[in-house]
Formats: C-alpha cells, sequence, structure tokens
C-alpha cells in the first residue's frame, strides 16, 4: 500500500492564522503593554489579551464595536489608502482596484463576520462607482450588503451583531438622505461667514461639525437602543457623547495602526512615528471611556422589552422613516416623538397588567447552574431575595443563569443576599451580578470572611466598589418579610462552629408563608449538621437538598427530620446519587436541577405548586 500522505503544512486558513499572529506579535513589540491588547482587539479581533474591566467598560459606554473587527475597520482601512489619492504617482484605476483587494483581503484575515462583509461590499460598490464616475446610491448599496451577507450565511439575519451593524448604518444613510433633502444655504449669509478672520471660521466649521455628529450619534442610538435592551438589557445614553468624542482618535489611531502593520517589519523609522500616534490615541479613547463610564446615570440595566414591542417599534420606525423622507421638516419629528411615547406606553401597560395576572404568593426558583447554588426567592409583597449565586468552575455560567431569570421577571433590584457560606460555588457569580442589578443588602455568616482568599477578596471589593451593606447573621434572628410571610435564620449561632468548615457553618433558612413551608440549607454538613438534627424537627413542604444532594449530609436523616413533601436537588449531573433520591422519595417528590432544569415552587393559600422548566417546554411542545 502507498504510505499514506500527511497534511500539507499549509492551506487558506493557516496563512491567515500566521499573518494575525504575526501581526499580533507586531502589535505586541512596538505598543505599550496595555494598547498592545486594545488593539489587537480592534485591528485582528483578537480579544484574548484584553482585560475584562476593560471590555466591560466600552460595553457600559456603547462603544464595544470599536473592540471588535467590524465595518468601522474596513471604513478606515478604505479612507486610509484613499489618502493615496493625493500622490501624482497614483492612478485613480490602480488605486481602486487595491483598495479593493486589500479590503477583500482583510475580511477574509478577520473571518468575514458579517459588518465587515457589509462594509467590504460597500467599499466595492463605492470603488466601481467611483471608477465609472456614477454615484453609489447609499441604501441601494446597503441592501446589496444585505443581500451578499444574507447569501453567506441566512442564519445571520437572526443575529445580534448583524441587526446592530446594519440598523446603525441605515440610520447613517437616513441622516444623510434626509440631509440633502435641506434647504441650500443662504448666499448672503455664506459671504458673511467667510469673511470672518480664520480663527473665528475655524470655530465656526469645529462647533457645526460637532453638532452634526451629535445628531448623527443620537440617530444611531435611537435606533439600536431598543435592540440592545432587548438582547443586552443595557441603555447607554453617554454613547451618545462619547461615539462623537471618540471618533477622531479611533480615526486617527486605526490608521497608523495599519501602517504600523505595514510597516513594522520592514521600516523601522515610520513604524515608531505610527506605535506613538496609535499609542496616544489609544489613550485618549481610554480616557474617554472612562470619563464617559463614570457619567451619573450615563448607563442603566432594564430589563428588555416583549418581542411583539419590539417589531412594533421597528415596524413603525421604518414607516415613519419613509415619510420623514418625503416630507422634510419639523412635522415628522413631532409625530415619531408622539407615536414612540403612545408605544412606549402600550408596551409599560402591558407589563403592568402581566405581572398583576400572575399568581399570588411566594416564588422560590432554584436556578440551573450546574454545581452550585443560586436561588431566587419573590416575596409577596414585591420585594426580591437571593440565595446564593455561583457554580463549580467559571462563573459565566451561573451569572448568565440569573440574570436571564431575573430579566425576565423584570426584577432590577435585589433588596437582599444572603450568602451561605464562602465556598466559590455560592457566591462567585455575585461580582457580575452586582455591576448590572442594585443590592440593597448582602447578609454573611459569622465566618465568612474569617479565612480570605483571591475569591472572597473580589467579592468583598465589588461589593465595596457598589456600596453594599455586608451585615453578619446568626440563628434565632428574622428577616423583614413583610406580613403573612417570615424568614428565620436556623443556623449557624452567633459566633459559628469553632474549628468547623466553612460548610458546617452554611446558613440555613427557613421561610414560611401562608402556612407553607420552605428549607433551604446551603452545603450543611457534621458537625452543623448534627446541631441542626438535634433541634426541634421541623416539618416543611420543600426542601432544597444539603451540599448538592451529597451521600456525605446524611440524607435518610436530614429527610426523617424535615419530612419534606418536596425535595430540590441543585447540582450537576455527577452529583445525582440513586440512594440519596430513595432517601427523599420516601417522603415526597425529588427535583434534580441537572434533570430538571430550574425548578419553581409558588406557596400560597391554595398549597405549594412546583414545577420545572424542562417539563413545562415539554408540555409546550406536546401542545403544539
Amino acid at each position: 500500500m502507498p504510505a499514506e500522505r500527511g497534511p500539507t503544512g499549509w492551506s487558506l486558513q493557516s496563512l491567515l492564522d500566521r499573518w494575525r499572529q504575526g501581526n499580533r506579535a507586531l502589535l505586541a513589540q512596538w505598543l505599550s503593554p496595555r494598547h498592545a491588547g486594545l488593539a489587537g482587539a480592534m485591528f485582528l479581533g483578537i480579544r484574548e489579551d484584553l482585560q475584562p474591566e476593560d471590555y466591560r467598560a466600552f460595553f457600559e459606554t456603547g462603544t464595544v464595536h470599536i473592540l471588535v473587527v467590524s465595518g468601522l475597520n474596513v471604513g478606515i482601512l478604505a479612507m486610509t489608502l484613499m489618502a493615496l489619492a493625493r500622490l501624482p504617482w497614483v492612478s485613480r484605476g490602480v488605486l481602486l482596484a487595491g483598495v479593493a483587494a486589500l479590503c477583500v483581503l482583510y475580511a477574509l484575515v478577520t473571518d468575514a463576520q458579517p459588518p465587515v462583509v457589509r462594509a467590504t461590499v460597500m467599499v466595492l460598490v463605492g470603488c466601481g462607482a467611483r471608477w465609472l464616475g456614477r454615484p453609489a446610491l447609499s441604501f441601494n448599496t446597503l441592501a446589496a450588503a444585505a443581500l451578499v451577507a444574507l447569501a453567506i450565511n441566512p442564519a445571520d439575519l437572526f443575529r445580534v451583531g448583524p441587526q446592530l451593524s446594519f440598523l446603525a448604518v441605515a440610520a447613517l444613510v437616513w441622516r444623510k438622505e434626509r440631509g440633502a433633502l435641506a434647504e441650500p444655504p443662504d448666499p448672503l449669509q455664506l459671504l458673511v461667514e467667510r469673511s470672518r478672520p480664520w480663527p473665528r471660521r475655524a470655530l465656526d466649521v469645529a462647533m457645526k461639525r460637532g453638532r452634526m455628529a451629535l445628531v448623527e450619534s443620537a440617530v444611531v442610538w435611537i435606533a439600536v437602543s431598543p435592540l440592545l435592551v432587548a438582547k443586552f438589557h443595557l441603555l447607554s445614553a453617554s454613547s451618545i457623547l462619547i461615539g462623537p468624542a471618540v471618533a477622531a482618535p479611533v480615526a486617527l489611531g486605526m490608521a497608523s495602526g495599519f501602517v504600523l502593520l505595514a510597516t513594522g517589519a520592514w521600516l523601522p523609522p515610520i513604524a515608531v512615528l505610527s506605535a506613538a500616534t496609535c499609542d496616544g490615541c489609544l489613550w485618549l479613547v481610554e480616557l474617554a471611556v472612562e470619563w464617559g463610564r463614570r457619567i451619573p446615570a450615563g448607563h442603566v440595566w432594564l430589563p428588555g422589552p416583549s418581542g411583539w414591542w419590539l417589531a412594533g417599534f421597528y415596524a413603525g420606525l421604518a414607516m415613519w422613516a419613509a415619510v420623514a423622507l418625503r416630507r422634510p421638516g419639523r412635522a415628522p419629528l413631532r409625530w415619531g416623538v408622539g407615536l414612540f411615547s403612545v408605544w412606549l406606553c402600550v408596551g409599560l401597560a402591558a407589563s403592568w397588567h402581566a405581572r398583576r395576572a400572575e399568581a399570588p404568593g411566594l416564588r422560590c426558583t432554584n436556578l440551573a447552574v450546574g454545581h452550585g447554588t443560586a436561588v431566587v426567592l419573590e416575596l409577596p409583597d414585591g420585594r426580591t431575595l437571593l440565595y446564593d449565586a455561583g457554580r463549580l468552575g467559571g462563573p459565566l455560567a451561573a451569572s448568565n443563569a440569573v440574570e436571564s431569570y431575573l430579566w425576565s421577571r423584570g426584577i432590577t433590584h435585589l433588596d437582599a443576599v444572603i450568602l451561605s457560606h464562602a465556598d466559590a460555588d455560592h457566591y462567585n457569580a455575585l461580582p457580575a451580578l452586582a455591576a448590572e442589578f442594585s443590592i440593597g443588602v448582602a447578609y454573611v455568616s459569622p465566618v465568612m470572611f474569617d479565612t480570605m482568599n483571591a475569591g472572597l477578596e473580589t467579592l468583598r471589593r465589588s461589593l465595596a466598589a457598589r456600596r453594599v451593606r455586608v451585615e453578619e447573621v446568626w440563628a434565632s434572628q428574622r428577616l423583614d418579610a413583610g406580613a403573612n410571610t417570615t424568614i428565620e435564620i436556623v443556623h449557624p449561632p452567633r459566633r459559628g462552629l469553632l474549628l468547623a468548615s466553612d460548610n458546617a457553618n452554611s446558613i440555613v433558612l427557613a421561610v414560611e408563608h401562608a402556612g407553607r413551608r420552605i428549607l433551604l440549607t446551603g452545603d450543611l454538613e457534621s458537625p452543623g449538621l448534627e446541631a441542626v438534627l438535634a433541634e426541634e424537627s421541623w416539618d416543611c413542604d420543600v426542601l432544597v437538598a444539603p451540599h448538592h444532594g451529597s451521600v456525605h449530609s446524611a440524607p435518610e436523616k436530614v429527610a426523617a427530620w424535615c419530612r419534606p413533601e418536596s425535595t430540590i436537588i441543585s447540582g450537576a449531573d455527577r452529583d445525582q446519587h440513586e440512594a440519596v433520591d430513595a432517601a427523599y422519595a420516601a417522603y415526597g417528590a425529588v427535583w434534580h436541577t441537572a434533570r430538571e432544569g430550574a425548578v419553581q415552587a409558588l406557596l400560597s393559600r391554595d398549597g405549594v405548586r412546583i414545577r420545572s422548566w424542562r417539563r413545562a417546554l415539554e408540555a409546550g411542545a406536546r401542545d403544539l
């Protein structure tokens, strides 16, 4: 048999990857360490070297598009290359062909994401129109770019990134078309302006362009904000100011960065100047973003609107935009504001009615976060408590699960957070949650911060940064829960159990409403477990099993002590044990988040109703 041929060692994708990594090394060589990661994200789409807090700052100020390879990059690359048109020895045809070729190459190197494809198609159409001496119709060009992007991947129609990209560009094109309908300036006024001293003329031009930039930024903000709130729950008004403020440094920084990538390996003198320019521009961008982040109420986190409201908004916006182009003047603007106000009131009224129509009672929702715990308590008086928030490993999945549930319920404020003990899988999602939701108070056990580590230090810093009050709680204390509801701390004692583990000092919470009871036990284990079981038995309707249903947390004894009619186990697949299920099943139903997804218990005067997301989805599928 002939020997099998190994890989050839090269392909188009491998060549592009090598080119990308080579440019990454060039940026690290020439730029400061702080700005090399930022430049890698901006020019090459490599975000591994970017600090999470830096990314969050751009996200909160509505400038995160700067950190992704988007149509902005392609546009600045094209404008940088077009600057060569001023050179006398460069012919127009060669220049346009070179711009088109390099933009296509750049799109391939950056994985041809839809915003890049959109901008590349628009550049190609623009180059062709310029070569033919004909104007490129903006909306037609945008439509052609959309068709090409959809032909490459139709699924992009349903992705938020392409939607935001095309919305923003459509808003800018609309603004340009509407500006073209304005009446021409008065010749006499132009003559007066030209007769002024040059400093005054320069100031007038700067102010005029500044106003235009603010108007364009506001138009884009209006177009994309509802979609941003629906998908990311963020409304960033500061982006209206930050966008124009960073436009010049971003453009100059990207242009000098492209020059650096082109000359860094073989023209050091030019590379030094380009690197210094790029570093300075990126410093200005970071300065503006940090300033924008500190603007009071510059960004707020909100529950997203319903799908029907969002669809109605964009349908109405499209019709209004078409009318406004046909009828220039102030009347369409007044009508637009009025119609939007009415539609906003409709959405708020529908949301209020949906909440009022819900069954009354206390909701206890155990979210599926893998090996970890996150329990949301929604009290009848409207207050919300969170018992633990974390999972084993990275906290992102846990924070996403909690965020998604809270946003779906329209919750923006947590009245209290109870952290059962100092294991990371019970608290490591809280720093991310504290950045998006206001928190009234955090209750911890008396020994929570006795032994510090990096995770606990991060937790304490994040709570301090958000000015969250931290209070210790212990057995026999009660938390304010409103009428007909009590929340009592069952464990640990005032000074904790000496020489015992964090698990043994877990906060055990007894919740009672309308005569129905829930017991939350954290990771309770010996000797804390024996201390609780030594107390008078406490029959409960719902038990959240200790230590993720561990066989080492005496499930038989716990079940006999509290006789739960339903037991919820919060854990991963590996936390499923037949012996544990059997111990609790002797007294009632057993629900496991690894099997059921999130599990919710509704306590009311009519009894206890338990449902799981997975069973609800299966029932819905059968109904279909």
